[in-house]
């Protein structure tokens, strides 16, 4: 998709790049029904931790900047080696009994 769209509008100056962001430690992972030891267990990003906000920060600012000028339609993972794991399902992670009950892996249930 990202390379139909930045060929239809580079004409017009446009760059259009997609940063695909990995397992990424914030308040939102509590949202799903996976329990936090779970995450841990899997292990899934060849690095050994999950990611920050940070780190897709830096490729953002990194597309934004001028270092950035000659990129378009490209799909960047920024997840850690997560993709490289294609032995994992992230079904997998999901806790059936929590997902039913509609229970979020931080306890806080809305």
């Amino acid at each position: 998709m990202m390379k139909t769209l930045a060929a239809e509008w580079g004409e017009y100056g446009i760059r259009l790049n997609c940063v695909a962001p990995g397992t990424i430690k914030t308040e939102a992972l509590g949202r799903y029904p996976i329990p936090p030891e779970r995450w841990k267990e899997l292990n899934r990003s060849v690095l050994n931790r999950m990611g920050a906000a940070e780190d897709i920060a830096g490729t953002i600012i990194f597309l934004a900047s001028r270092l950035g000028n000659f990129m378009t339609g490209e799909d960047i993972y920024v997840d850690g080696g997560e993709t490289l794991h294609m032995g994992h399902d992230a079904r997998d992670m999901i806790n059936p009994d929590m997902f039913e009950k509609r229970e979020r892996g931080d306890g806080r249930n809305e």
